[in-house]
């Protein structure tokens, strides 16, 4: 997502292209998060204009770039909100993108191992909210941040199957783009429809230590990553999406 998000920031006035650039989002200490900005990115608060004013009064020679990351957006129960959003858009002749990048669920789970000192947890309470189908914990796999972000984690207590199927179904109504750790083609398809001059994507947010687990708690982590929905999530975004970029 960082490498993503850096890449598009170069498309702005700030380095010297049209586009404009919108984002708002926050979490608590914990990394759980902060309901009111959602609202702050839906709606704007005070003199702060959320999406609903960002998605009006465009221009033809013109571009907004719009960042969804931390607390700013609860899909599951936010669906509403994109539909709106492009048919704003579209109703001024103008052309909506909506994309997504995930990754592989054990890689994105172990990568996620080097904040365990940050929110002070040890190995074993970092897992724990993961043997609980509904519990909120201090980070969150693919298939519940596209879901639920850092809002909330499965708060009608579904099995995996059903979280499954509803976050495929969000995938195919209203994302343009999907992808799975794929820069290359996600970069070539925002290309395509956008026509864009290309600017090198450059690799961010990585992490050079060592993050030391043994086997028996990776095939732990794989586990609970299939039992949660992710393994099958995953596997099923890239049949579905395969052939497209």
């Amino acid at each position: 997502g960082a490498t993503i998000n850096q890449w598009l920031v170069k498309y702005t006035s700030k380095y010297g292209g049209n586009a404009q650039y919108f984002t708002t989002w926050g979490r608590d200490d914990d990394g759980r998060g902060k309901p009111q900005f959602q609202q702050k990115f839906a709606e704007g608060t005070g003199k702060d204009l959320g999406m609903k004013e960002f998605v009006k009064n465009l221009r033809p020679d013109e571009w907004r770039i719009s960042h969804c990351h931390h607390s700013a957006m609860h899909l599951n129960i936010s669906e509403h909100l994109l539909v709106q959003w492009r048919q704003s858009v579209e109703s001024q002749g103008c052309h909506f993108v909506a994309s997504v990048m995930f990754r592989d669920p054990l890689s994105h789970a172990l990568s996620l191992f080097k904040h365990l000192k940050r929110f002070n947890h040890t190995k074993e309470s970092y897992l724990a909210h993961l043997h609980n189908p509904s519990e909120l914990g201090p980070w969150q796999t693919n298939l519940d941040y596209f879901l639920y972000n850092i809002l909330a984690r499965n708060p009608d207590g579904v099995g995996k199957e059903a979280k499954v199927t509803r976050a495929l179904d969000l995938l195919q109504k209203h994302f343009d783009i999907v992808t799975v750790g794929n820069h290359a083609g996600h970069k070539r398809e925002l290309l395509r429809l956008t026509g864009w001059e290309d600017i090198e994507m450059t690799r961010t947010n990585s992490h050079s230590r060592d993050i030391d687990l043994t086997k028996r708690e990776v095939e732990g982590i794989q586990k609970l990553l299939d039992d949660n929905g992710d393994i099958d999530f995953i596997e099923r975004v890239k049949h579905i999406f395969r052939d497209r970029f």
